[in-house]
């Protein structure tokens, strides 16, 4: 990844004259717009769960049960093909005849259709579809076409198998098992539906129930036809008939009481008095219009590797993606060791990364079992348990699982598990590993596929816009959108902003499948395809911010910047209600200055709810299109109030020499008490000799730390407040931001604190990649738990590193490499290390607890 500055040239401003669209965005003179649906499919997604409506709303997908499998037979065959572009619903069809017309069964039109050759023997008459996975097929259907353009079949037979004799599959010749075979003749009833059940057990077990069979490919054989006798007509009718549907015409020859049917010629050739009657008939229309299969629902487990580049993998034995790729293919699971007395020796799993957010209610275990001697000789696992997790992350890091189920292997070919609707992103299969030996156990577990389903709209759902080129640097003023949030659902938008870009490579091969680097260097000239150059978020980035409370709420990432990404959650706590999201408008001024830094002089209170005075340094930098500003906003939590002192300003000269100018003529706004407001009595802009401003106020402390905000604006142009971004602004504060922290004195525990380096950046170069925190506790005895957490500013948090020694007396060394409970490398940004020790209520000791800032930066 290459990063580049982008510098801003008068050729940006020329774009300006007018409205600039880019793939995922509109961009206008004043904001930027999300509207259409051709903005929405621009943005990243997990393919699936969206659904992008022309009038540009989105909204979550819906997972289905109950759905007819034909209908997305072509997305399961491109899924796995080699070949994905010019995979076609033909190759999932074989027929005797009239091959190409078995699509028309799967478009949802009863008047298109199949019938077979009538001049094809009656052998070939009959076709077989791949559905393109292995499906719990409930039933299946058949719609002939209405009366009056077709026939039903005669007779016929549906037949079904699986996939789970991959040998026969290739060879062609896959073992079928019969569905339905009708009874007689039929010449009337042009619908047909068929329950599929799961066939005969290995070994039954009461009150279990698994609806429908496994099914692969489906086969519909006619086996029997009336040919060109279909239907009798009259002479006249006879006569209108045209091409195939002339069909036959008997001639009968008088006998006694009856006739018999005798050939043309000799019907011609009696006498008038034995002639009996003609009969003219309709060829039959053999017309198959629809097939339908139906399954107990959308199968979640398919599709998660490959389209949802979600995963599956087992804790011992890597990836198990063979049991949700749809094929069938059974893997072996060991479940006994040698025993060693009578231990255990603990808990194996398969976990599954399903690659996005499901409403999960049942869990189904399809097994490779066989019978040797009238016994299992093939088993289930013994006992497993269900976890499921929505992501949330567990206390002492990974992730919260939930049970929802427990069961034990039944031993049957199936296994289903049900239960109430669950917020599922992650799925475990549990199971002992031990020296167990009881009753129909075996030593390993054979599972062929492992299926999840569910109902509901997805319950989380991320969106995230490409790179926003703004035209140059903007103020980015407010946010605004355009959505419908019933009871239970809610939108969440969030902003990043930069000046820096970095371009970021995609390697593809000749299919079209995305590569990493180091395969397709080592890919062959003619299986290597295309390499994409992305434009991707570059170092100096701003984290995510807040997600917005509210439409019209003003914009909380760094501004002005060049560019902008954002991003959108829909979630919802009801799986038959979703939220809709129309458009998203990002609102933009003229920046007043290019860069507006602020500092504090104070980052310490010594005493909580006193009131002390404090200044806050705010640094201009200009450019000479800049508008300028002669307003300041000063911004605190609810439980703080502000008190304007006075306000300083001056070049770096005129502070140098102690002649800043302190303003006489300040106006204070009428605003909210955690609020200060000022308008100055000049516009502050480029060339006007003002490097620094010291604003002085007055205000308490009442929690244990918050982060100041403040603003610049321009009282000539309406919502121009420009926010101020933490530096190192002068030397006559020492802070480096816009934090404020409690400290706590007196009778002190601990002590001697001090953390090296002052910065850490973990970038790998091997220099301040980890800080170490020393410090001392005295005042105590005995064994107690040492605390030491690091939080970021919202209070969540990060790392846990806890110590305990056996006399708790004594210094003590930390290191820290800025990562969080899973290992993974913390945002740059600023974090606070507590360091806490537990006393006894009656303690007359102080600073149990103390508070510091740690700075990460790469």
């Amino acid at each position: 990844m290459v990063s580049r500055k982008i510098a801003i040239t008068l050729g940006l401003y020329v774009g300006l004259l007018g409205p600039a669209w880019g793939q995922n965005h509109a961009l206008e003179s004043d904001h930027v717009a999300i509207n259409t649906q051709a903005h929405w499919r621009n943005w990243k997604f997990v393919e699936g769960t969206l659904n992008v409506a022309a009038n540009g709303e989105v909204v979550p997908a819906f997972v289905e049960k109950g759905n007819n499998a034909v209908l997305d037979i072509l997305d399961h065959l491109q899924r796995t093909a080699e070949d994905p572009a010019n995979t076609s619903i033909l190759d999932a069809i074989e027929a005797g005849s009239n091959p190409d017309a078995v699509a028309n069964l799967f478009d949802g039109d009863e008047t298109t259709y199949w019938e077979p050759d009538p001049d094809s023997p009656l052998r070939d008459w009959w076709f077989q579809i791949d559905l393109g996975r292995l499906i719990n097929a409930t039933n299946i259907g058949l719609k002939f076409v209405p009366e009056g353009q077709g026939d039903p079949f005669l007779q016929f037979v549906v037949l079904t198998a699986d996939n789970a004799d991959k040998g026969a599959q290739i060879a062609g010749n896959i073992p079928m098992h019969q569905v339905y075979r009708t009874p007689s003749d039929n010449k009337v009833q042009r619908s047909f539906e068929f329950d599929l059940d799961r066939g005969e057990l290995i070994d039954p077990v009461a009150g279990v129930d698994f609806a429908g069979d496994m099914v692969r490919f489906v086969q519909v054989v006619i086996t029997e036809s009336d040919g060109a006798r279909g239907i009798e007509v009259s002479a006249e009718e006879y006569e209108t008939l045209t091409g195939l549907d002339k069909g036959g015409v008997a001639f009968f020859k008088k006998v006694g009481e009856g006739e018999v049917e005798v050939e043309a010629a000799i019907y011609e050739a009696i006498d008038a008095e034995a002639q009996g009657a003609v009969r003219y008939y309709r060829r039959e229309r053999p017309r198959l219009a629809e097939l339908e299969v139906y399954e107990l629902g959308q199968n979640i487990a398919q599709g998660m590797v490959l389209e949802r580049n979600g995963s599956a993998e087992s804790s011992h034995e890597g990836s198990v993606g063979n049991l949700v790729d749809g094929e069938g293919t059974y893997l072996t699971f060991n479940l006994k060791s040698f025993p060693i007395g009578n231990v255990a020796f603990g808990e194996r799993f398969l976990e599954f990364d399903l690659g996005a957010s499901f409403w999960l209610d049942t869990v189904q275990m399809w097994y490779n079992l066989s019978v040797a001697g009238g016994q299992l000789s093939g088993a289930s696992f013994h006992v497993y348990e269900i976890q499921t997790s929505d992501g949330t992350s567990a206390p002492g890091g990974g992730l919260l699982w939930t049970a929802p189920e427990q069961v034990r292997g039944l031993g049957t070919a199936h296994e289903v598990n049900t239960f109430p609707p669950i917020h599922a992103r992650f799925l475990r299969v549990a199971y002992p590993f031990s020296s167990s030996e009881s009753g129909r156990e075996g030593n390993k577990a054979r599972p062929r596929e492992v299926q999840l389903y569910g109902e509901g709209h997805h319950p989380e759902v991320e969106l995230v816009s490409g790179l926003i080129p703004l035209q140059g640097a903007k103020n980015l003023v407010s946010i605004e959108w355009d959505a419908d949030t019933p009871e239970g659902t809610s939108i969440e938008i969030q902003t990043r902003t930069g000046n820096e870009v970095a371009d970021d490579y995609r390697y593809y091969d000749s299919g079209g499948v995305e590569v990493a680097a180091g395969k397709y260097e080592k890919l062959g000239f003619f299986k290597k395809g295309r390499i994409d150059t992305l434009e991707v978020a570059g170092a100096d980035w701003s984290n995510w911010s807040a997600p917005y409370a509210q439409s019209g709420d003003p914009i909380a990432s760094p501004s002005p910047r060049e560019f902008l990404l954002m991003r959108a959650r829909l979630r919802t706590q009801d799986p038959m209600s979703a939220a809709a999201l129309r458009s998203i408008r990002l609102n933009f001024n003229p920046p007043v200055a290019q860069q507006l830094q602020g500092e504090l002089d104070i980052g310490v209170f010594e005493r909580l709810g006193e009131p002390q005075e404090v200044s806050l340094f705010i640094k201009p930098i200009f450019a000479p299109l800049d508008l300028g500003f002669d307003e300041i906003l000063v911004r605190t939590p609810p439980d703080m109030s502000l008190a304007f002192s006075s306000l300083r300003l001056g070049s770096l000269s005129q502070w140098e020499n102690g002649e800043a100018e302190q303003l006489a003529d300040v106006q204070v706004m009428q605003t909210r008490s955690d609020s200060l407001w000022l308008r100055l009595d000049r516009l502050v802009q480029q060339g006007g000799q003002t490097d620094l401003i010291e604003v002085k106020f007055t205000t308490a402390l009442f929690s244990t730390g918050i982060v100041l905000q403040a603003a610049m604006g321009n009282s000539s142009l309406e919502n121009s407040w420009q926010q101020v971004d933490p530096g190192d602004v002068t030397e006559l504060a020492k802070t480096q931001g816009l934090q404020i922290l409690a400290s706590v004195l007196d009778n002190k525990v601990l002590g001697d604190v001090q953390i090296q380096p002052a910065v850490v950046t973990p970038n790998g170069d091997g220099v301040n990649d980890a800080m170490t925190f020393d410090f001392t506790v005295r005042r105590l005895s005995g064994v107690r738990p040492v605390k030491v957490q690091i939080y970021d500013l919202s209070g969540r948090a990060v790392r846990i590193l806890d110590v305990q020694k056996p006399i708790v007396a004594g210094k003590y060394s930390i290191d820290w490499a800025a990562d969080d409970e899973r290992g993974r490398v913390v945002p740059p940004g600023i974090y606070i290390l507590r360091i806490k020790i537990d006393v006894d209520s009656d303690s007359q000791v102080q600073q149990t607890g103390i508070q510091r800032l740690l700075h990460v930066a790469y």
